[in-house]
């Protein structure tokens, strides 16, 4: 389940609950009969002997005699809490859909894909950390806008054996002139774009390595949920359960307790028989008059919870318009490893792969690589000023942050002789 259908689930189970707290809260009054206040008209009763018998009597037949002669059943006073209760199962309901359908294949399809992303993470960080070792040499300050190649490497060595380590990096050669030690590429001259040569590395490494043999049941898994909508049919059921489910809650609740001329305050009950009268006219008097006040408050608690499951229905289709698609930060991910082999056309469809790789987001903090991969996933969309999940900047920010972790012993060093200095600075 992705975080925001969990959070609907709760949140559609959570207003109900609250409304039944707040309504036992406020107190009996709201479901119970003390709430009835008994009006002596037309004709009085004897308030100790009489006006006891005649509540309890009206309660147990609750209904309303209106000015019209039709007579409404109150039913639903007696039973409010039961009612709210029934309406918070309901919902519960979706959450038991959730937890026992036959979801199996999925959950073990996710933790295969988040294992086979954490090793194609770590491979594409080994094919760096190699290139580092065997080049040390090998430094870039920035890369330009757009991909643009605009480097300084800084060679211990002599300018011709930096001319040698540059053609033979495997990066493509930016090659220019020279200037103390330093190289820099012309961007307006040569066109140098920094980004297509080192996924051509990354490429031509991982494959020369043989690192794709590790990936055939992997690239196979994936292939069979991209040719797949199973589970994404399964999602929608659910999705439209859940909307079901909180109109019905809506219907229910309006037509029981929200239609004026069903919930009136003040009540013409009928009389118990042995009590009717007949008043000066000679007409038979067959019901009295009881206030139930609490129908007020009652209103205004359900409207409130009306009005926050109409802001959750509006919610959830503003949420399930935008997921899980394509474009989504899973499948971007996807899209940015060699070790994935599929045709594009598989990637780019709506299919049970997007909701795969929309569960790989969700899950994302299981493991750390994966988390990794996903931090720079979001750094290279913001390198590139961008939401549109480009492919451009994610292998230079990736080798970047390898660079920085290479040289995290030097910097201990560095801060070491930095807190020593500034010791001795304000201690002289």
């Amino acid at each position: 389940m992705m975080n925001g259908d969990r959070l609907l689930i709760f949140a559609a189970l959570s207003i109900p609950s609250i409304t039944l707290a707040v309504s036992i809260f406020l107190g009996s009054d709201m479901y119970h009969m003390s709430g009835l206040e008994f009006c002596s008209k037309p004709v009085a009763f004897d308030v100790w002997a009489e006006v006891p018998y005649i509540k309890a009597y009206c309660w147990a037949n609750l209904q309303h005699l209106s000015e019209s002669g039709e007579v409404i059943s109150l039913w639903h006073y007696s039973y409010y809490p039961f009612i709210l209760c029934t309406l918070t199962l309901l919902v519960f309901t979706t959450e038991l859909m959730w937890r026992f359908v036959n979801l199996r294949n999925l959950a073990h399809g996710l933790d295969y894909v988040l294992d086979a992303l954490e090793e194609s993470i770590r491979d594409i960080m080994a094919i760096f950390l190699e290139d580092m070792t065997a080049n040390p040499g090998l430094r870039f300050t920035h890369v330009g806008h757009e991909g643009a190649c605009n480097e300084n490497f800084q060679a211990k060595e002599s300018d011709d054996a930096e001319k040698q380590l540059l053609t033979n990096n495997g990066y493509g050669a930016c090659s220019n002139g020279y200037n103390n030690g330093s190289v820099k590429s012309d961007t307006a001259k040569d066109g140098c774009h920094f980004e297509s040569h080192i996924s051509s590395f990354v490429a031509n490494t991982h494959a020369k390595k043989k690192f794709d043999e590790k990936y055939t049941n992997f690239n196979a898994i994936l292939k069979s949920f991209a040719s797949s909508s199973r589970f994404t049919k399964k999602l929608i059921f659910f999705r439209a359960f859940l909307f079901f489910v909180v109109l019905v809650v809506e219907g229910v609740t309006a037509w029981l307790f929200l239609i004026p001329h069903r919930n009136p305050s003040e009540i013409n009950c009928p009389l118990p028989p042995q009590f009717y009268q007949t008043d000066d006219n000679g007409t038979e008097i067959t019901h009295t008059t009881f206030l139930f006040s609490p129908v007020v408050i009652r209103t205004e608690i359900l409207w409130t919870m009306v009005i926050c499951n109409i802001v959750i229905a509006f919610s959830a289709l503003i949420f399930w318009a935008r997921t899980p698609t394509r474009h989504s930060l899973g499948m971007c991910l996807l899209k940015q490893l060699p070790a994935v082999n599929m045709d594009a056309s598989m990637i780019s469809k709506n299919s049970d792969l997007s909701y795969l790789m929309e569960l790989v987001y969700v899950n994302r903090n299981r493991l750390d690589y994966v988390k990794f991969g996903f931090n720079i996933l979001a750094a290279s969309d913001a390198k590139m000023h961008t939401s549109s999940r480009s492919k451009k900047g994610f292998l230079s920010i990736f080798r970047e942050t390898i660079l920085w972790m290479r040289s995290l012993d030097k910097d201990k060093k560095l801060a070491k002789m930095v807190e020593i200095m500034n010791d001795n600075i304000e201690s002289g």
